[in-house]
């Protein structure tokens, strides 16, 4: 059964499993480790301004660096995160309690998150 926290391989690519509504998917895709290190640099880069600018109310820099085994040190990146429901996704397995937390925490708190997302979270976890 595909749960918050479940991962799945869709196209090629990694995904958390985060819930749905009638017609959208939300999932946060894992970046490979290249990509979330360009990520978390871009990021590092962002944090040194302190004007704030259009992009700080964008999903961009909306992620969570992961523990779980097989996906240590990548990035569970809330960018783009909504998908059709025609996706059929291969279970690969499910992220450690850490990691759920941690994504839970930052779809609650991060503004940008569309705020169907942060209901379906609540709702889960009430």
């Amino acid at each position: 059964m595909i749960k918050f926290g479940s991962i799945f391989r869709y196209n090629e690519n990694y995904y958390v499993y985060l819930g749905q509504t009638e017609d959208i998917i939300y999932a946060a895709r894992i970046l490979n480790r290249d990509q979330t290190k360009e990520l978390q640099r871009l990021d590092k880069n962002s944090e040194n301004k302190h004007i704030k600018r259009p992009i700080d109310d964008s999903t961009i820099f909306c992620f969570v660096i992961l523990s779980t085994d097989n996906f240590h040190e990548q990035a569970a990146s809330l960018h783009n995160s909504q998908y059709d429901t025609d996706v059929h996704p291969e279970l690969i397995g499910e992220l450690n309690s850490e990691d759920v937390e941690n994504l839970k925490k930052e779809i609650e708190e991060k503004s940008a998150i569309p705020s169907s997302l942060k209901e379906i979270v609540r709702r889960t976890f009430q």
